[in-house]
Order: C-alpha cells, then structure tokens, then sequence
C-alpha cells in the first residue's frame, strides 16, 4: 500500500512540487500504520479476552525444562547418529543450534529461512529502483507494488482452500515448487531485450510468486508447531528468525559489491538461487522421510516422524 501511495502521489522528478507531494504520502502511511496498530491492539486484547489462560504463565514449560535435553536426544533418531555427523566441525555448534537441527522438521524450517535470500526479486527498494533506472514510471511502479501485497493476501485464501484437499508436506512441495517457476520466469526476463516483454515478464512472474512465498510460509510454520515439542518451541523458534534475519543481511551484503543497475541480472542470482536452493532442501527433507515427494493422502505430515 505505500508503494502504490507514493507512486500515485509522485508526479515526477522533474516537478518543483516533487517533494510536497511525497510529505503527502508519508503522512498518509503514517496515518494508516497508526489505524492498524490500533486495530491489531484491539484483536489482541479480544483473544486475551477469549482465552483467558494467556494471561497466567504456565508452568509445565519450567516444570519440563530438564526434559529438554532428553527430548532433544530422542529427536536425533530422525537424523541419524547427529553427533557423528557434526564430528567434522572444528568447533561446537551454539547450544540453540543444536537443537534446531535436531528436530525432524529443521530442514524444513532452513528451507524457509533461505528464501530470505530474495530482497531482489521482489517489490522492494532495490527491485524499485532497478525499474526506475529502466525507465518506468513511478505510478505504474507504486500500483503493481500494491498488486504484489494483494497477491500476498490472495495465498493466504489459497492456503485455506488447499487444505481442505492436501496436506501441509503436499501444500509446502507445491508452493515452493510454484515460486521458484513463477521466479524463473521473472530471472529470464532479465536476459529479453524487448522492454515490455520483459517488464512482463519481470512483474507477473514477482507478483504470482508471493502467492506460493505465502503459502510455503504458512505450511513450514504449521509443521515446527506440530512437530516441535512445547517446551523447546520458543527456542527453536528463535533460532529460526536468526537464519531468518542472517540470510536477508547475507543478501544485502552481496548488494554493497554488486550496487551498479547494469549487474542487477547477477545480483538477481542469488534470490533465483536461493529459492532453488530452498525447493531442494524442502523436497530432500521430504523424500528422505517417506520415499516420494507427494502424496495422495491428506496426512498433515505425521510421516515425517517415521
């Protein structure tokens, strides 16, 4: 929504009143940020309302707390003999790491927090800019950033109505799988010469990604919460917004060596790169538990405990 404000707001570099109409913008999103927050106070208090257990801290987590690292032993049987496996390292892995890989689901969970690799690839400052120094146009630029957010919303519908009929290993395959092609497409415009052809292209292939980037996000998360024991769930949690935030900060970093709008196709790489990367890693943690990458049945991803 603050793209497509500042878009229609924006008449132009050349205009003198170029930077008024901004202010005109900015307000506005400050406004709207403001409403949200009032009405996501609101939704807040109405579940605490609802619930009202959330307001005592329980005390099984602190009752269970010695248990963790028993539970974390038992959760190595799903990656084999772990110790042997990190026996090459010269160094011992933080204790939180440890645990993550520990968990059934970690490779699913490292899945996602690769496709933090993508900051280029989207509709954001450095996709913004790339566009402009292409020539188009701010307004068109702000209205497909807005299409982009409600292609976001739109994967959360389809989540719902995919399940109804999948389960969340069949959902998470598909999403991941449909990013990365409607991603590919978006890379290969990078390579055609025809401008509007490749602004197509570019566009289409961003805005119809996020639908599959929503619907993978929400299927991973379904799967820790399930098949993450409760009183680590916090922790591993945790470690999983760190990867989250490291591979978004490796992406800019890259950004700082490759800043030049003519290399944009080699900074591109990395995001096209790291949602492959992520598909493999989602379709490895799938197979290796149960032989085949979909399934008719509607499981919910009970078989990645066998």
């Amino acid at each position: 929504a603050a793209g497509l404000l500042i878009g229609l707001f924006d008449r132009g570099v050349s205009n003198p009143d170029h930077g008024y109409d901004l202010r005109g913008a900015a307000l506005l999103v400050g406004v709207a940020n403001a409403l949200a927050l009032i009405v996501e106070y609101i939704c807040t208090a109405k579940i605490y309302h609802d619930i009202p257990d959330l307001a005592f801290k329980s005390e099984r987590g602190i009752q269970e707390g010695p248990r963790i690292k028993m539970m974390t032993s038992g959760n190595r049987k799903h990656q084999g003999d772990y110790s042997s496996r990190k026996s090459w390292l010269w160094f011992k892995p933080p204790d939180g790491l440890e645990v993550y890989f520990s968990q059934p689901i970690c490779w699913a969970g490292f899945s996602l927090s690769l496709l933090y690799l993508n900051v280029v690839l989207n509709f954001g400052g450095i996709m913004t800019a790339y566009l402009v120094w292409r020539g188009m146009r701010m307004e068109a630029i702000g209205l497909w950033r807005g299409v982009s957010c409600c292609m976001g919303l739109v994967g959360t519908l389809v989540y719902h109505i995919m399940a109804k009929k999948q389960g969340l290993i069949n959902i998470g395959m598909i999403s991941v799988v449909f990013q990365f092609l409607c991603l590919t497409a978006s890379y290969a415009s990078l390579f055609v010469e025809a401008r509007n052809t490749s602004f197509a292209m570019l566009i289409a292939g961003v805005c119809l990604s996020r639908i599959g980037l929503w619907v993978f996000d929400i299927s991973v998360t379904q799967l820790m919460q399930e098949h993450i024991p409760a009183p680590i769930r916090g922790l591993v949690g945790g470690v999983q917004q760190s990867l989250n935030a490291f591979f978004t900060l490796v992406a800019y970093a890259v950004g700082l060596f490759i800043s030049n709008p003519k290399f944009f196709h080699i900074y591109a790489s990395t995001a096209y790169c790291g949602v492959g990367l992520a598909a493999v890693f989602f379709a490895q943690c799938v197979f290796a538990r149960r032989g085949r990458l979909f399934s008719s049945d509607a499981c919910s991803g009970a078989e990645l405990d066998v």
